[in-house]
């Protein structure tokens, strides 16, 4: 009894220090090997991933064997951290820290890389706080009627943002991450991917739900194409 007691209370002091120094939970990126097709990886999510540390959740649901290597360096050869050769079935965890915000390739083995097995992430950095501006009127001023928005107002992802070329490049890595292209033509989507878009596609996607952001960029992209 003494030797539980004792190991709770040196795991709530850990847990106590943890949160005291402001030390972030891994963000979780899914990654399946092997679809849709052998030599391909479905990512997600694969944009608006935060700086720090990345925990990728890998699964091989190909035929043969495949791994995921994050490439960190600057060069064009793959030098990073990479998960052991997963049989069919098997899966691993791989964790990376991210310093820097870029986009990041992976790959699998050089061989499956030559079989054009590759996909890569998007890291942010964390948005800049907007300074406050306090104004100061005079009692003589004229305070206008608030203007009343309707909560059943809908707003499509492409009239949200545009489609800056920041927008467009992060769709296009959603649109292959995904494995849109397996399924679908561009010309057949465009004006018609909207933030229904888990809701109304005719089967889950491979790696989860995406998020509303991916949505506004991959109907960025299939607008722009």
């Amino acid at each position: 009894m003494f030797f539980a007691l004792s190991l709770l209370y040196v795991t709530l002091a850990l847990l106590t220090a943890l949160r005291a120094s402001g030390a972030a939970a891994p963000s979780i990126v899914t990654v399946i090997a092997g679809k849709p097709t052998e030599y391909r990886f479905i990512v997600n999510p694969s944009t608006g991933i935060a700086l720090g540390p990345v925990t990728f959740k890998v699964t091989n649901n190909g035929a043969v064997s495949h791994r995921l290597q994050v490439c960190t360096g600057s060069s064009s050869t793959c030098a990073g951290p990479a998960t052991a050769l997963l049989a069919k079935g098997k899966s691993a965890s791989l964790t990376v820290t991210f310093t820097r915000a870029a986009t990041y390739r992976l790959v699998s083995t050089p061989a499956d890389v030559a079989r054009g097995m590759k996909a890569s992430v998007v890291v942010k950095a964390a948005p800049t706080p907007t300074p406050t501006t306090t104004t100061t009127t005079t009692a003589s001023a004229v305070v206008s009627k608030p203007t009343t928005v309707s909560s059943s107002a809908s707003v499509s992802p492409s009239a949200s943002t545009g489609s800056s070329s920041s927008t467009v490049a992060a769709g296009k890595v959603v649109w292959t991450n995904v494995g849109c292209g397996g399924c679908h033509s561009i010309t057949s989507l465009k004006g018609s991917v909207n933030s229904s878009l888990n809701s109304t596609h005719p089967e889950p996607f491979p790696g989860g739900s995406l998020t509303q952001q991916q949505i506004v960029d991959v109907a960025a992209y299939i607008d722009a194409s």
